[in-house]
């Protein structure tokens, strides 16, 4: 075990040995205190257990959780689990989704005018629209699954099943500069 706090004489010290060590994949940390961070966190924060489980004196877990080094990787342990937890493959698939539902028509989205006044309007972005599903290929691996190197979409659209239904509040006709064209399926 590495005292860090026999290296360092002021607070910024200790920052810049910490960060190092973050850098470094906290190296200096023995196995036996990865060991107890990872129970530490994984029993609900309960320091004699933490230390129980990795044999250690239950009294001495809170000296070990005092720790310079163990609280960074304690801290680091936290992030990496807080950042799996949120940003997941579901989720970014999830919000592309939303995306593509704004960018091809389906679902209104905030527009502003020339003049700076804010509307809800249906608005049909193609070029978004193919992007999104081109990310959206790359995020769930179907360019590995097809053999292909290169993500590629091809997006049809019968435009034979499109009317153009003109649908804008405030304005009389569609040649108004900055009118959107609510584009709706035929029936």
């Amino acid at each position: 075990m590495t005292d860090l706090s026999l290296f360092a004489s002021t607070p910024e010290e200790m920052e810049v040995l910490l960060a190092r060590e973050r850098n470094n994949g906290f190296e200096s940390l023995t196995p036996n205190r990865r060991a107890f961070c990872h129970e530490y966190i994984t029993n609900g924060y309960k320091h004699r257990e933490a230390a129980k489980s990795v044999g250690i004196a239950a009294a001495s877990g809170i000296r070990v959780l005092r720790e310079p080094l163990v609280g960074a990787y304690i801290s680091y342990l936290q992030s990496m689990q807080q950042t799996s937890a949120i940003i997941t493959k579901d989720y970014i698939n999830a919000q592309y989704m939303a995306l593509y539902d704004m960018a091809t028509g389906l679902e209104p989205q905030c527009l502003v005018t020339a003049d700076g006044d804010e509307f809800m309007a249906k608005k049909t972005e193609l070029g978004t629209a193919h992007n999104i599903l081109k990310e959206m290929s790359k995020s769930t691996d179907y360019a590995q699954e097809t053999g292909n190197k290169v993500a590629a979409v091809s997006v049809n659209i019968d435009f034979g099943n499109l009317r153009g239904n003109i649908s804008v509040d405030g304005h009389d006709d569609a040649s108004d500069e900055g009118v959107v064209i609510d584009m709706e399926r035929g029936e």
